[in-house]
């Protein structure tokens, strides 16, 4: 082949190569970036407050508007935001697909949280007992991440996660148990850089959306929550410090 050719070519295919390694990369996921749900079952209903950090949901919403939206203006684009979550999060119970409300209850920038909340409830159509909730909502934002999630079932807790290679949770409800430790995997999970702590913040949001207050069954169990989590601490340390020895040990 002459020279002269094979130069442009080369040119050429090095452009495509670099396009092609910019779009795989596109959505690669941020390690230390987080969203967080609270869920609260109560009868038939799960109640869901999201917290987005400012790095994730401006850059969505903008997106979304085809223009910059500052966090102050997030409450004008509810029913935006709303098409995006419901074709990205869903429930389902035993089965059987839950039901939402055609937009979120709430969408607007928390001071005190310094997040983006989100507010909603799944309608399910039997009592709840086999929960499946498949999440793509973070890892298909422009920032892409993983989400936690924490669902409160009566006085026991249960934490999933939701990554790129990981998009679903199954929760039996009837199998979970007050005060009970998280599994190895979990505190593992939850010992990362970043990730969000077990407090429940918006029990207030959840009690509007649900129309209980939810505030009279939290003191009874507090004290067991913070016992479960300081197990949690525990073994997260003591993982830390397997892993640090391990990495000081000589080949």
């Amino acid at each position: 082949m002459d020279v002269r050719l094979s130069r442009p070519l080369a040119a050429l295919l090095l452009v495509l190569g670099l396009g092609s390694a910019r779009t795989a990369t596109a959505h690669a996921p941020v390690s230390n970036l987080y969203s967080k749900y609270e869920a609260t079952t109560a009868g038939d209903t799960i109640a869901f407050v999201f917290a987005f950090p400012t790095r994730a949901i401006l850059p969505l919403v903008s997106t979304l508007a085809d223009k910059t939206v500052d966090r102050d203006d997030l409450a004008s684009y509810r029913a935006l935001f709303s098409g995006y979550l419901f074709e990205r999060f869903t429930v389902s119970n035993d089965g059987q697909p839950c039901e939402h409300p055609p937009q979120v209850a709430q969408l607007f920038w928390d001071d005190p949280s310094n997040h983006a909340l989100a507010v909603t409830k799944f309608v399910c159509r039997s009592k709840l007992a086999h929960l499946t909730i498949r999440s793509r909502l973070t890892h298909d934002m422009p920032v892409a991440h993983e989400l936690v999630g924490d669902l409160r079932h009566g006085r026991a807790l249960a934490r999933s996660f939701f990554s790129a290679e990981d998009a679903e949770a199954t929760i039996d409800l009837t199998s979970l148990t007050p005060g009970a430790p998280p599994s190895e995997e979990d505190a593992r999970r939850s010992a990362r850089p970043g990730v969000p702590g077990p407090e429940r913040r918006f029990e207030d949001l959840a009690s509007r959306v649900l129309g209980i207050d939810l505030r009279e069954d939290t003191g009874g169990d507090a004290r067991g929550r913070r016992a479960v989590w300081l197990m949690v601490a525990v073994i997260a340390a003591a993982w830390i410090v397997v892993r640090v020895r391990s990495a000081r040990r000589p080949a």
